[in-house]
C-alpha cells in the first residue's frame, strides 16, 4: 500500500472502493487536486505510508510476513481494531487461540 493509490470513477483518491462509503478514507478528488498532490500531501495517505508496516500492532508486528502482508486490509483492521495499525483480526484471533504458526513468528 506504500506504492498504491486508487482512483474511483468520480475522481476520488483512495486505497480502494472503500471511499464510496467511508469519506474519511478518501484523500481528495481529481481535478480539485492533482495525482501528485494526492500522493505527496494527503494527511491520511501520509499516515498510512509512515505507519504501515513499521507501526503495525499485535501478532502482525512479530510476523515474518509483516513487510509483504502489511496486516492485509487496513480498512478491515481499522473497523475491527480501531486503528489502521491494528493487526489483521483473523491472525490476531488465531494467535490468541494458540493457532498462529510459530514458524511465522519472529522472536526478538
Amino acid at each position: 500500500m506504500n506504492n498504491l493509490m486508487g482512483v474511483l470513477p468520480d475522481g476520488t483518491f483512495s486505497l480502494c472502493g472503500v471511499a464510496f462509503s467511508r469519506a474519511d478514507m478518501a484523500w481528495g478528488k481529481y481535478p480539485d487536486i492533482s495525482v501528485k498532490e494526492a500522493w505527496e500531501n494527503s494527511p491520511i495517505y501520509s499516515k498510512i505510508k509512515s505507519s504501515i508496516p513499521n507501526n503495525i500492532e499485535g501478532i502482525c508486528k512479530k510476523c515474518i510476513h509483516k513487510n509483504s502482508c502489511k496486516g492485509s486490509c487496513i480498512v478491515n483492521n481499522q473497523e475491527t481494531g480501531g486503528s489502521i495499525t491494528s493487526p489483521n483480526f483473523l491472525c490476531e484471533l488465531a494467535n490468541k487461540a494458540g493457532l498462529f504458526p510459530e514458524t511465522r513468528v519472529i522472536n526478538k
